[in-house]
This record gives structure tokens, C-alpha cells and sequence, in this order.
């Protein structure tokens, strides 16, 4: 098969394409009857952007400045591929008894050493993370947006492996906080999150959640929705996470991949130093990139450097610890929001 060529003007954020037929109409691509040449163009558009399948629509989401790099055929791995893998079976040979294990995707991206303890601490608290280290708000906003697309991309690429191996079946699920106590969410309490969400985010004026991601009342929903959740279902909080069912059978052939204590140091280490050179240059990338859709932020002159000390504070494995410090920035923050507020509306 020849290389695939995408009109990649096309692309924007948003587009919606009615079914597959459509869209390869629309990018200037052949329509192809058999599933590999499919999927052959569905990784071809990968390297230009994220999208959703809703039925047969496809709907664009995020469009790359940077086109991402080509995989190689031989190999056929991402940057972390190899050692996310040893490391997973690793995870999977340590458990002492057989059956799911169910990981928040965050705890799964500290196991894997890709992030540090400041990570999710301050994703949470990203307008304090900016007051800390002195970098403006959307750049904080878009090293997050950018490094979460990076990591969850790479860490089911290594679960899709594993499972194409038949050594692992995996999906995604929701988990909720309720009192403390985590567990997976009953379709009730789903539905309550969608109402909620759905009865703020029309409050806000808004019908599109990306849109609203993206938008100056991210904020607010979010302190809002979560106000609601515990006031209506007594939720503290919600998140998701992978449900991961070993072979176990099987996984006693790997145990190979139990690895020492001093061999799982030294390959988590490893996987930090790339992750933090592939971060690294994926910034210096996004500061470069010239398409029509560059931000005008990241041409900024300090922009590598502000993703470099943002992946010293929260990524690299030798950060010092700053939650204090972030806490006590948020309070401020909080006090600020409370106030600004407080005011009435005609004010």
C-alpha cells in the first residue's frame, strides 16, 4: 500500500465527519473495504490529531501543530513501548492474589514512574502550580493538556500489546469517592454525574464539554459540578481508571518479568529520563511549529524553558516535594474565587 496522503487542512477541531465513507471523501483518501487498510489510515490520522467514533460519525477533537513522528514497522513501539510493558507485568506478577486489578490512571502513571508525587497534586491546583514556578496559566494548562494526550496514548499502546499477546484484557471504568471509601461507579450514580454536570454546564451557557474545557469557566464548572455531586449523591469526587484482567495462566510463563528491586529502579528510572526528553522536545516542537492553528503563547520567547521547569517540578523523579507549598497558594486562590463570587450579579 502507498503512503497515505490526508488533506490535513480539513482537519479543525469540532469537524464532524457523518460515517467513514465521508470522511475518506472529505481528506482525499481511498475508501477501503478490507479492516487492515482501515486501520492502516485510522493510524495515518493519528498522527495529526485525537478523535471520538460516536456511532459512525467520527468527530475531530484535538488538531497537532506537529504532525507526530511515523511508527517504525519493525518494533512498532512508542518512545516508553518495551519498558511500560516489562513494567505492567511486573505490576501484574507482584500481586499476591489472582483476579482484576483496578488502577486510577493517574496512580498508574506514578507506578510507572513516568510523573512524580507534584503531578496530580498540582494538576488539581494548576493556577497555584502557575503562582509557584512563575509561568502564566495556559501554558500550564497546555503542558497538561499536551502531557496527559502523551502519556495515556502511550500507556494503551503498551495495554493494547498485551492484550493482542493474550496476556491481559483491559477497559476503562469510572471510579467514585464517596466518605472516603472508592469504588467502582453503579449506573445510578453515572447518571448522576452526567446530570449534574449537564444541569452546571448549561447554567454557564455552554452545550459542548470540549468547548467548555477550554473556555475561562473551566473553573468555575469544575468547583460547581463538585459541589453538586456531594450536596445530590454524597461524591466526593470521580475519576477513571483501568481494569485490567491477567492471564494469569499464562503469566507464570513471564515471570521472567518479576523483576529484582534493584532491575525495577533502574528501569523506571530509565523510563523518567525519556519521558522527560520526549517532553522536552515535544515542547520545543510546539514552540517551532508554524501551522496555522499555533497558539499564540508558545511562541513566546520562554516557552521551552517554562516546559522544562514544569517537567523539573512534576514530572522528573528527583523534584522535591511541594504540596505544602501548593496548598497554601490554593488557599489564597480560593479566597480570591469566593470573593470575586460573592459579589451580586448586577455588580
Amino acid at each position: 500500500m502507498g503512503a497515505i496522503i490526508i488533506k490535513i487542512e480539513i482537519l479543525k477541531p469540532g469537524k464532524q465527519f457523518k460515517n467513514y465513507k465521508v470522511m475518506c471523501q472529505e481528506l482525499g483518501i481511498e475508501v477501503k473495504k478490507s479492516s487492515n487498510t482501515k486501520n492502516a489510515q485510522f493510524k495515518e490520522l493519528d498522527r495529526y490529531c485525537t478523535y471520538n467514533k460516536i456511532g459512525h460519525s467520527i468527530i475531530i477533537d484535538q488538531v497537532y501543530e506537529t504532525p507526530l513522528e511515523k511508527r517504525k514497522r519493525k518494533g512498532n513501539n512508542t518512545v516508553y513501548g518495551d519498558i511500560m510493558q516489562v513494567l505492567i507485568l511486573d505490576m501484574l506478577a507482584q500481586k499476591k492474589d489472582s483476579g482484576k486489578l483496578v488502577i486510577s490512571k493517574s496512580k498508574l502513571l506514578r507506578e510507572l514512574n513516568l510523573v512524580n508525587l507534584n503531578y496530580s497534586h498540582c494538576f488539581k491546583r494548576k493556577t497555584a502550580l502557575s503562582k509557584f514556578a512563575g509561568i502564566e496559566k495556559e501554558t500550564v494548562k497546555d503542558f497538561y493538556d499536551t502531557t496527559n494526550i502523551s502519556f495515556i496514548c502511550a500507556i494503551e499502546t503498551a495495554l493494547k500489546t498485551l492484550q493482542n499477546k493474550r496476556l491481559i484484557i483491559y477497559n476503562t471504568t469510572t471510579k467514585v469517592s464517596k466518605n472516603g471509601i472508592h469504588s467502582i461507579a453503579s449506573p445510578d450514580e453515572e447518571r448522576l454525574i452526567l446530570a449534574c454536570e449537564r444541569k452546571v454546564m448549561l447554567s454557564l451557557g455552554y452545550t459542548d464539554l470540549r468547548k467548555l474545557r477550554i473556555s475561562k469557566d473551566w473553573d468555575a464548572f469544575s468547583k460547581k459540578s463538585k459541589k453538586l455531586l456531594r450536596e445530590t449523591g454524597n461524591i466526593e469526587y470521580y475519576y477513571s481508571a483501568y481494569c485490567i484482567t491477567p492471564n494469569d495462566e499464562h503469566l507464570k510463563d513471564e515471570m521472567d518479568h518479576l523483576l529484582s528491586k534493584l532491575d525495577r529502579l533502574r528501569y523506571k528510572s530509565e523510563l523518567n529520563k525519556k519521558a522527560c526528553y520526549k517532553l522536552n522536545v515535544n515542547g520545543t516542537k510546539r514552540h517551532s511549529g508554524n501551522g496555522t492553528l499555533q497558539k499564540v503563547f508558545r511562541k513566546e520567547w520562554k516557552y521551552p524553558q517554562d516546559i522544562k521547569t514544569l517537567i523539573d517540578i512534576v514530572i522528573a523523579d528527583t523534584a522535591t516535594l511541594i504540596s505544602q507549598e501548593i496548598l497554601d497558594l490554593e488557599e489564597r486562590s480560593h479566597l480570591d474565587f469566593d470573593i470575586e463570587y460573592s459579589f451580586p450579579s448586577s455588580l
